[in-house]
């Protein structure tokens, strides 16, 4: 069913690759969020749902666990890093279905799949997004580009056939031909473990530096996570290196106060480093990933703290 918009590369590879198995794809212009759009899936047997990690929180918070749906047989998830409580929830509830909730990683570059989480392993792997593709494999380099040992962390590289030919700035660049060959340097962090399977920690660009240390802004908002009293959308954005914001969905003031005296204490630095900011809804952008350059803007901004 299309929950994706076609335009996104996540959501055009579900086309293709269920036109390649000769499925069936039913195209609707409503959202999760309208009862059209569940009545339109329970009509017409829909077996088959992918979503980005926005779609599995509003698909939580909308009850997705009580609803009649018989013949929905796989979740899929890419597009960003769903929290490991989120992947465990929506595993449970597919297994007890007799269904498979599958995580997968990719970028636009790789056409857009790199990995995937067989949902048998889901229960022991909780929080990697699974094995390279078939063909295909992942190297974790240091800095200076040197392949790293088992669980140390790095920048991922992924190998395949599947990788882009290269970027076209211009109508001349069209006759280049391959530039990248099968390698592609993901921009992303993370380790391997003894059998393959991919862990990420954050982007090598959603780094800032705190007091001195280099920190990442995914890891800040996992701890962030964990310290929130209730569940609730946080996103951690850097502000010119000299302070974390955080855009955290519903918080009241004294619990902003708490999160950033915990989350400062965690991070071991002072506390006037970081900042809480209420937030009714986090900004996306139409690929349903949270807009961070928006976010960034914002947090350069005048405004009143928590």
């Amino acid at each position: 069913m299309t929950v994706l918009p076609l335009f996104y590369s996540f959501g055009m590879s579900v086309i293709t690759s269920h036109a390649l198995a000769g499925s069936s794809v039913l195209v609707t212009s409503s959202s999760v969020i309208e009862e059209a759009f569940w009545s339109s899936l329970h009509r017409h047997g829909v077996t088959f749902l992918p979503g980005v990690p926005t779609t599995y929180t509003m698909l939580k918070r909308l009850g997705f666990e009580s609803r009649e749906l018989p013949k929905l047989r796989a979740l899929i998830q890419a597009g960003g890093r769903l929290a490991p409580t989120l992947i465990g929830f929506f595993h449970d509830v597919m297994a007890r279905r007799g269904g498979q909730f599958i995580v997968m990683y990719g970028q636009t570059e790789a056409s857009p799949r790199m990995s995937c989480m067989p949902s048998t392993n889901l229960p022991t792997k909780l929080g990697s997004v699974g094995l390279a593709m078939r063909g295909s494999e992942f190297v974790v380099c240091s800095p200076g580009g040197e392949e790293l040992a088992t669980g140390q962390v790095g920048e991922v590289v992924y190998c395949g056939p599947n990788v882009m030919m290269g970027y076209a700035e211009g109508r001349d660049d069209l006759t280049l031909g391959a530039t990248h060959g099968r390698v592609l340097v993901t921009g992303d962090l993370g380790y391997l473990d003894d059998e393959g399977f991919l862990y990420l920690t954050g982007r090598s660009k959603r780094i800032c530096k705190l007091a001195g240390s280099r920190v990442s802004l995914d890891e800040i908002e996992q701890i962030a996570g964990g310290l929130s009293v209730v569940p609730r959308e946080i996103i951690a954005v850097s502000c010119d290196d000299e302070k974390v914001v955080l855009f955290a969905t519903g918080i009241d003031p004294a619990e902003a106060s708490d999160l950033r005296k915990g989350l400062a204490a965690q991070l071991r630095v002072p506390p006037m480093l970081i900042e809480v900011r209420t937030i009714a809804a986090i900004p996306l952008l139409p690929s349903g990933k949270p807009d961070y350059t928006g976010l960034a803007r914002s947090a350069g901004a005048r405004a009143d703290r928590i």
